[in-house]
C-alpha cells in the first residue's frame, strides 16, 4: 500500500513543535468573549423558539448584529473588507454558535459562500462582492448537487435543499457547462424561482431553486473546469471542519445539560447521577466528545497550516463529531425522560440540528468512502 500524508505526521520535527499549542490566539479569545456576551441573551427556549418561528427562520435583527460585530468577514482577505482571522477563529466561532443552537445564515453566508468565492481568482467579482458581504449588507449561499443543462447558450436546473435559499440575496452555483465541465456562477437570486422546502431543523429553513433559460455572463463566472473542481473540493473540506465544530458545540450543550439534570434531579429519593447506568453513559459520552474534539482541532490547524493533510482530517473531524453531536443530543433526550421530550425543553431542538448537520454537506457513508479512498482501502466502503 502506498503511503498516505496522514500516516507520516510525526516524521518531521518540525511538524511535531508546532503541534505543541492548538490554543486560540488571544485575539480569538477576545472575540469569542465578545461573542458570548452577545449570545447570552439568545440561549432560552423562548428565544430559539421564537428565532425558528420567523418567516425566514431566524431573527433578522439577531443576523444584523452578528454582521456588525464583524462576525461574517472572518474568512475574507482585509483587501476586500474582511478581516482575515482564519479558518482555526471562524471553527471556534462556529462552535459556540452550535452551543447556543443559533438561528442565522452564518454559515451558509460567512463560510460556505464568502470562503469560496475570496478563495478563488475572479478578482471582479470579490472586489464587487466580498466588502458587502463581510458587513452583511447582503447575504449569500451555496446552491450545489443539483442537475443542470445547457440549451443554446442558455442555462436551466434545479437545485434543492438550498440553505436560506428563499432570503438569500446572490447565489454561488455549481453547474455543468455545454461539454459538462464543472462551472461555478454568482449570480443575483432574482433570476431563479425560489420555494420553502420544509426540513427537519427549522431554524435552518431551505429551498428549491429553479432557473429556467438563464443566459450566462462570463462576469458571473466564478471559476470553471479543473480549477473550478479543485476549489470546490477545497471548500467542501473546510465547511466540513466548520461544521465539525459546531457539532461539537451542540453535543458541548448536551452533555452539560444532561450532567447538570443528573445532579439534581432524584428518582426513588436518590440523585440519578448516582446511579451506575448514568454515570457510565455521561463518561462514555465524554470519552466520544473529546475523540472528535481530537480530530476536529487537527483538522482546523491542518486547513491554516498544512492543507496536504486537510482532506483526510476533515472527513475524520465530520465523522467523528457528527456522531458524538448525534449521541449527545440523543441520549441528553433519555437522561431527561418525560420532559426531554416536550415542546417547552430545548432538547429536541438539539436533537434536530444534530441529525440536520449530518446530511448537510453530504451523506456520511459517502464520506466514509472519500477516506476508505484516501487510504487506499481496497473496494472503499
Amino acid at each position: 500500500m502506498a503511503e498516505h500524508p496522514t500516516h507520516n505526521l510525526f516524521a518531521n520535527p518540525a511538524t511535531i513543535g508546532s503541534l505543541m499549542d492548538f490554543r486560540p490566539a488571544p485575539d480569538v479569545l477576545e472575540l469569542l468573549a465578545l461573542t458570548e456576551r452577545w449570545l447570552e441573551p439568545q440561549r432560552s427556549i423562548d428565544a430559539l423558539l421564537e428565532a425558528q418561528a420567523q418567516p425566514a427562520g431566524y431573527q433578522v435583527s439577531a443576523w444584523n448584529q452578528c454582521a456588525e460585530l464583524g462576525l461574517c468577514s472572518l474568512l475574507i482577505d482585509e483587501a476586500y473588507g474582511g478581516t482575515q482571522m482564519g479558518l482555526e477563529a471562524m471553527c471556534h466561532l462556529s462552535e459556540a454558535f452550535g452551543r447556543a443552537l443559533l438561528a442565522s445564515p452564518h454559515f451558509a453566508h460567512a463560510v460556505l459562500a464568502s470562503d469560496l468565492l475570496n478563495m478563488s481568482e475572479a478578482e471582479a467579482l470579490k472586489a464587487q462582492h466580498l466588502g458587502a458581504w463581510a458587513m452583511g449588507d447582503t447575504c449569500a449561499t451555496v446552491a450545489s448537487g443539483g442537475r443542470s443543462d445547457w440549451v443554446d447558450g442558455t442555462l436551466s436546473g434545479a437545485w434543492d435543499h438550498v440553505l436560506h435559499g428563499d432570503t438569500a440575496d446572490q447565489i454561488v452555483l455549481t453547474a455543468h457547462d455545454q461539454s459538462g465541465q464543472p462551472l461555478i456562477l454568482l449570480l443575483n437570486a432574482d433570476a431563479f424561482e425560489r420555494t420553502v422546502q420544509h426540513g427537519l431543523d427549522q431554524s435552518r429553513q431551505r429551498a428549491r431553486l429553479v432557473l429556467s433559460r438563464r443566459p450566462v455572463d462570463p462576469s458571473e463566472v466564478i471559476a470553471s473546469g479543473e480549477d473550478g473542481q479543485r476549489l470546490l473540493t477545497l471548500a467542501q473540506q473546510r465547511a466540513q471542519v466548520v461544521l465539525a465544530y459546531e457539532q461539537l458545540g451542540v453535543a458541548q450543550a448536551c452533555l452539560d445539560a444532561s450532567l447538570e439534570y443528573a445532579k439534581t434531579r432524584r428518582q426513588f429519593g436518590t440523585i440519578i447521577g448516582t446511579f451506575q447506568a448514568i454515570k457510565h453513559l455521561i463518561a462514555d459520552l465524554y470519552t466520544q466528545l473529546e475523540a472528535a474534539r481530537s480530530a476536529a482541532v487537527f483538522a482546523a490547524w491542518c486547513a491554516d497550516h498544512e492543507p496536504e493533510q486537510l482532506p483526510f482530517a476533515s472527513l475524520t473531524a465530520a465523522q467523528l463529531a457528527g456522531d458524538a453531536a448525534f449521541q449527545c443530543a440523543g441520549q441528553n433526550i433519555q437522561i431527561h425522560g418525560g420532559i426531554g421530550f416536550t415542546w417547552e425543553h430545548p432538547a429536541h431542538l438539539y436533537f434536530k440540528r444534530a441529525q440536520s448537520n449530518q446530511h448537510l454537506l453530504g451523506c456520511s457513508l459517502d464520506q466514509l468512502d472519500q477516506a476508505a479512498r484516501l487510504l487506499e482501502l481496497e473496494g472503499g466502503c
